[in-house]
């Protein structure tokens, strides 16, 4: 993804997170699907990670349409934009640096954690980090 590219997404993710409050959930969300079908989720999802966990878990539970057909190879490059975790004493309850791990073990009912265990390309600290974080 370009610069120019990669700003105006994280402008349009800053400016959909700011306004966010008149409602949420799907109403919310739903009026900005054309404008995020532009982009790709992973990266989305990788700027979605520094909002609170709640509204990123709204944010995938109501834009299906932009995760559904994904496969466990797309699941696994999310995971690898995603890397490298926070630290995982220093983040807060409400840290979204999980979210994608989170999304998928409670909502898919997807064993992320052994997915991810699993990549030889993650590194041991950020494996480490994770079964620290999500026991």
């Amino acid at each position: 993804m370009s610069n120019n590219n990669q700003q105006e997404m994280l402008n349009f993710l800053n400016e959909i997170y700011k306004n966010e409050g008149d409602s949420y959930g799907i109403d919310y969300f739903s009026q900005f699907l054309h404008e995020m079908e532009k982009y790709d989720f992973a990266q989305i999802l990788a700027c979605q990670a520094k909002f609170p966990i709640g509204y990123v878990l709204s944010f995938i539970l109501s834009t299906p349409s932009l995760w559904i057909n994904l496969s466990d190879t797309d699941w696994i490059r999310i995971m690898s934009v995603l890397n490298p975790r926070p630290k995982p004493f220093s983040i807060e309850i409400f840290d979204a640096g999980y979210v994608d791990i989170h999304f998928l073990c409670k909502y898919m009912r997807v064993n992320a954690i052994e997915l991810f265990l699993q990549q030889k390309e993650f590194s041991d600290e950020d494996k480490k980090k994770a079964t620290t974080v999500l026991q």
